[in-house]
């Protein structure tokens, strides 16, 4: 390995105003000698994007560790895996989406003898619908506790203002779910969400309360039915966007802690591998395709690949898998996806009855009469969901509320249907009618996205003739013209679309399934390149010179990514990455943070390339230098990502002592 290096480090204990120490001058060392340099955690910005200044040879140094390794990329090898494959006694899925969220459970010994008999609550209600989801609509009281969630927040938020009772410090939020979705936009641990007054709470805080809610409606449900509810053995799984980012990630796992759900009890699925993995449960004849040679051909048979496009309120998110020989499914292309979902149809169709009675009167009628504006989103919903593919209706029908028509006349002195005699919408019997070019046009607005996206994928990864089938899940995929519009596209290639059965449901209760074996997946492909920021010796080839200082007769390149997985990479699910030794360059220190980064490129040079970003760092402790026994200490540091989310863990080589952590991105 080499000589090892000897420098001085500043103690991470040290004030964070106190100037570190001057290093002293390297020795000559081989090329296969990189310093790794931790940056000072008190001048890390509090967003996932970070900038560091460049990092001279007498400022800002807290931690160099030295790396007996080589600098050029090899085939490393990995440690046995560590996923647990006995089942828990109990899973319960938690799905919340942009528009209406609900959870699902199913016990061991169901699973074991019929997975598909997963139960979902029956009892959201709305006037007199029953669902099996409920509106995505938190309430808190002043302090900040849960007052009601659904659509029954809605009414006592409604009763509160009816009563004339005090409400102006009751906190209320919906369709939030967004928030978390950023393209451009780097979503931070510190994320926020705004209230229907403005007010802002944590991401994690706000998306915590709704877990807990869900937590505390199946516990009651346990125990009002007299069923032993275990929480040691319970676990729990929440959904997610396979296209959210690991900060959005780590945000839920935080929220899931605020409600009281322990690491340990917790998974963190992606929406569309659910629904695959449901899909696989289903019946055959469901997912029965023509082959070539005009027989029929089970989607989801050993050896064929298959696209599973989700398509909900806020995204589309598409994962392809392939089916291997145990049944078990495998990623081969990253997921991928956009803001796509129904939900945009909505708005659009809200804006164009919004035109209608203009924005005064829109705006003092969605704050003064919520519920009212609640069944007309929903009647939106209704409608946007019959809209077929052969356009046998001529108009987009809307039952708008009498309160609205009366707002209308009293604020503009004018009736409804007096308006719209000069355009092409109708207002009869408390019902908009709009023609249904108009809102077909919104719907291939989207529909177009989508079908470019999926086009991409095909073609970039030549899965034309690869894809079996492509599957539709999602609360939007139960639109049949949009369904039918996704078949039309892809008919030339010839690929089929299915939408199976209980489409809206099929992550929910796939997550649950998921919950029971996550040893069905077997890898995934990396959404991004993972790496560590460093110090090594100059390249000119590779090294920006403006990020770079004089030490010890040489000249050394800072704020290095150090790749340790590339994206698109696929990456064995549960096996930990071995990765490198790590070493103290001074014997008197201690502990040491590595700090990780990840970029949206396949080779970034430095971490303050563009689409860097910081997820997170761990801790390195090293025992007191036995200068008698002469002993190298070191660290080597392992990393599992083939889950939904990143783990590191450290084992000191002379104490045996190992760590495990979940990086705070």
């Amino acid at each position: 390995m080499g000589q090892k290096e000897s420098r001085r480090a500043s103690s991470l204990e040290r004030s964070a105003a106190e100037k570190p120490h001057t290093h002293p001058s390297p020795k000559e060392t081989p090329n296969t000698k990189v310093d790794v340099t931790g940056i000072d955690e008190h001048s890390l910005p509090s967003t996932s994007t970070l900038t560091i200044d460049l990092l001279k040879k007498n400022e800002n140094f807290t931690t160099r560790l030295v790396v007996a390794v080589a600098v050029a990329d090899t085939q490393v090898p990995v440690m046995e895996k560590a996923i647990d494959k006995t089942t828990p006694l109990l899973v319960i899925a938690i799905d919340i989406g942009s528009y209406a969220s609900g959870y699902a459970w199913l016990w061991k010994w169901e699973y074991e003898k019929t997975p598909l008999a997963v139960q979902t609550n029956p009892n959201w209600q709305h006037g007199s619908r029953v669902l099996q989801k409920t509106l995505t609509a938190l309430l808190l009281k002043p302090d900040k506790t849960i007052a009601a969630f659904g659509y029954v927040a809605i009414e006592k938020l409604c009763t509160l203002e009816q009563n004339h009772e005090d409400h102006e410090d009751w906190y209320f939020f919906q369709g939030f779910k967004m928030t978390l979705h950023r393209k451009k936009e780097c979503v931070d641990f510190n994320q926020t969400i705004e209230d229907y007054k403005g007010r802002h709470l944590p991401a994690s805080f706000v998306f915590g309360c709704v877990i807990k809610y869900f937590k505390d409606h199946a516990v009651r449900h346990f125990k009002v039915n007299n069923v032993d509810y275990l929480d040691a053995e319970t676990k729990w799984v929440v959904t997610i966007p396979a296209i959210w980012t690991d900060s959005a990630k780590s945000i839920m796992r935080e929220a899931a802690r605020q409600a009281n759900i322990r690491d340990s009890n917790l998974t963190i699925a992606l929406e569309p591998e659910c629904a695959a993995i449901y899909c696989q449960k289903l019946p055959r004849g469901q997912f029965l395709v023509s082959a070539n040679n005009s027989d029929k051909k089970y989607a989801f048979e050993p050896g064929s690949t298959v696209m599973v496009v989700d398509m909900g309120g806020g995204t589309v998110d598409i994962t392809t898998v392939k089916v291997n020989d145990d049944l078990s499914l495998k990623h081969v292309h990253k997921s991928g996806g956009g803001a796509w979902g129904g939900m945009r149809v909505n708005d659009e169709v809200l804006n164009m009855i919004m035109g209608v009675f203009g924005h005064e009167v829109f705006d003092i009628f969605q704050v003064k009469n919520k519920m009212d504006f609640i069944d007309l989103q929903m009647d939106v919903e209704t409608q946007k969901r019959q809209v077929g593919p052969h356009n046998e209706q001529e108009h987009f029908r809307v039952q708008v509320s009498q309160t609205l028509v009366s707002l209308f006349k009293k604020i503009k002195g004018e009736k409804v249907q007096e308006v719209l005699q000069a355009s092409e919408l109708s207002f009869t019997n408390s019902r908009l009618y709009i023609p249904i070019k108009k809102v077909l046009d919104l719907f291939n607005n989207v529909i177009k996205d989508i079908c470019e996206f999926i086009t991409d994928i095909l073609e970039q990864m030549q899965l034309i003739h690869e894809v079996t089938a492509v599957v539709v899940v999602g609360g939007f995929a139960n639109s049949d013209y949009v369904t039918n519009a996704i078949r039309e596209d892809l008919a030339s290639r010839p690929i089929p679309v299915i939408r199976p059965d209980d489409a809206e449901l099929s992550i929910l209760k796939g997550a649950v399934l998921f919950g029971h074996n996550e040893a069905i997946v077997t890898s995934r492909i990396m959404p991004r390149t993972y790496g560590v920021a460093c110090t090594m010796e100059y390249d000119k080839k590779r090294h920006n010179k403006d990020l770079t200082f004089r030490d010890g007769g040489k000249v050394w390149a800072n704020t290095v990514f150090r790749k340790h997985v590339t994206i698109g990479q696929s990456v064995k699910c549960g096996e930990w990455i071995v990765d490198k030794d790590y070493y103290p360059a001074d014997a008197n220190q201690t502990i040491a943070t590595i700090y990780m980064f990840s970029s949206d490129k396949t080779d970034p040079n430095h971490t303050t390339d563009e689409g860097c970003m910081f997820i997170g760092q761990f801790d390195v402790d090293f025992p007191p230098c036995d200068e008698e026994k002469k002993v190298n200490r070191a660290v080597s540091v392992s990393m599992r990502f083939g889950g939904t989310e990143i783990e590191v863990k450290a084992t000191n080589t002379t104490t045996g002592k190992t760590y495990f952590k979940y990086l705070k991105m």
